[in-house]
């Protein structure tokens, strides 16, 4: 995609560049005018390509962060439009697909999507943290760092 994308560019600013080239005044030097004027158009092409690409991979970095952060008990909506709590994320043959929960009381039904058909998180549930592995132990130099600075604290609170 990227480089028929490039391919093209060129394609379309080789032949603005060389239609420019090809206008004369009437001594039959190359008109700078025309030359600058589809400079410009180049680098303003470019420039729109350039945005474009760069904005497309944000969204799709963006929407990638969402499907990885759905969870059990967050409340979504579909593409569908269908609005649920998911109850479980699960990996199936075909990919993640994630169960939701619909309606209330008897009227509660689930239903299997694939994790694709996400549109958005509506109220997330708060993930726990998880928990730190225990403290590390100080090593004999960390240990004579800290006495040595405990000690001039000491010694500047003495005077």
């Amino acid at each position: 995609m990227k480089k028929n994308l490039f391919l093209v560019f060129f394609a379309a600013a080789t032949t603005l560049l060389l239609t420019a080239c090809s206008f004369t005044d009437e001594n039959g030097n190359p008109d700078v005018m025309s030359i600058v004027f589809m400079v410009v158009i180049v680098v303003a092409l470019g420039g729109f390509i350039a945005f474009s690409f760069f904005s497309r991979r944000k969204q799709q970095q963006k929407y990638e962060s969402t499907l990885g952060g759905v969870g059990p008990g967050d409340e979504i909506m579909t593409i569908g439009g269908i609005i649920g709590e998911v109850v479980e994320v699960r990996t199936t043959e075909r990919g993640k697909a994630m169960v939701i929960k619909t309606g209330a009381g008897a009227n509660a039904s689930t239903m299997t999507f694939d994790i694709q058909a996400l549109r958005n998180i509506l109220k997330s549930v708060a993930k726990p943290e998880p928990f730190a592995d225990e403290p590390k132990e100080e090593t004999k130099e960390e240990a004579a760092e800290t006495e040595a600075e405990t000690s001039a604290d000491e010694n500047s609170i003495e005077e």
